[in-house]
């Protein structure tokens, strides 16, 4: 995990990618001797990390390149994946690799963004997201905010008002257990 201090508190990133789902997979694993991934299909490696990471700051931020392309459809090895971080001590779970946004749930209090969409990834114009998340003076979330965005042009903009509208809508309707206000 990378570590960063703020205001006195440690905040923990730790990462992986779940893409490595074929027998030669694009992704190279790191070992301890090579620079690479550390992958999650398998989630042992990750859930160690997390861990480590919970006993060495005051929050968790867990993120992850998971889920199929192009589908806002959540699968079932992200939401298990999800459960393990958050036992592990995950205090915040946020995703990508779908090239489009994915709901909002929460696992046991803590949520889980499956997926951002694309921020910076190339020209098409697409709906995206920043989160923000605001903790108190104990290191718990106090407020967490979805953001819509839309990529365009190789940029990234507020959604205005209309799309705002639009994009809240959407993940009103793809989210399982958050409620979007």
């Amino acid at each position: 995990p990378v570590y960063f201090k703020i205001n006195g508190k440690t905040i923990a990133y730790p990462s992986a990618t779940q893409i490595e789902r074929t027998g030669n997979p694009d992704t190279k694993e790191a070992t301890a001797d090579t620079p690479g991934d550390l992958r999650t299909l398998d989630s042992t490696k990750m859930v160690s990390c997390i861990k480590t990471a919970s006993e060495n700051s005051d929050f968790v931020v867990v993120y992850v390149h998971w889920g199929s392309e192009n589908t806002d459809l959540v699968e079932e090895s992200q939401r298990k994946l999800a459960r393990d971080y958050v036992s592990a001590g995950a205090d915040l779970i946020i995703g990508d690799h779908s090239h489009c946004l994915q709901g909002i749930d929460y696992v046991d209090g803590v949520p889980v963004f499956y997926s951002l969409g694309n921020f910076w990834f190339n020209s098409k114009t697409q709906d995206t997201c920043i989160v923000r998340a605001t903790l108190d003076e104990n290191c718990a979330i106090k407020n967490v905010e979805f953001i819509p965005c839309i990529q365009r042009g190789s940029c990234v903009v507020t959604a205005t008002s209309s799309e705002n509208a639009r994009i809240l809508e959407y993940m009103r309707g793809i989210s399982n257990c958050a409620e979007i206000d």
